[in-house]
């Protein structure tokens, strides 16, 4: 079964690399926030990976809603207490790149079962 995932990333680098983790799942990006706002409204995706990488933290976790019936997986390499605090209170795991991309194939798998339930 394929994962649909948005992905939220700005930085081409940053985006083809994270890319390259996600296998063969169909995989949507948005450049900006405000894509994403936009995707997320006209469609549902069955995991969304939110990045800081080319766009400020705050604006990555911000629009992530925080009623959603889908996963949401939070990769930084920037962590405030504020930024920490609104992950919590959506129930938004943050991992640190690089170290989050050796648990990202885990975390699709996760996905996945939760969907099949």
């Amino acid at each position: 079964m394929r994962l649909e995932i948005l992905l939220i990333a700005a930085d081409p680098g940053a985006r083809d690399f994270v890319l390259r983790y996600l296998g063969r799942h169909w995989v949507t990006v948005a450049a900006s926030p405000e894509e994403a706002a936009l995707l997320l409204s006209a469609r549902r995706y069955g995991f969304v990976l939110t990045t800081n990488f080319g766009i400020p933290a705050e604006d990555a976790i911000a629009v992530v809603p925080a009623e959603r019936d889908y996963p949401v997986l939070f990769l930084t390499g920037h962590v405030t207490d504020r930024i920490e605090k609104e992950c919590v209170e959506k129930s938004v795991p943050s991992l640190r790149v690089p170290e989050a991309l050796n648990v990202l194939p885990g975390m699709l798998r996760l996905a996945l079962e939760d969907l099949r339930i």
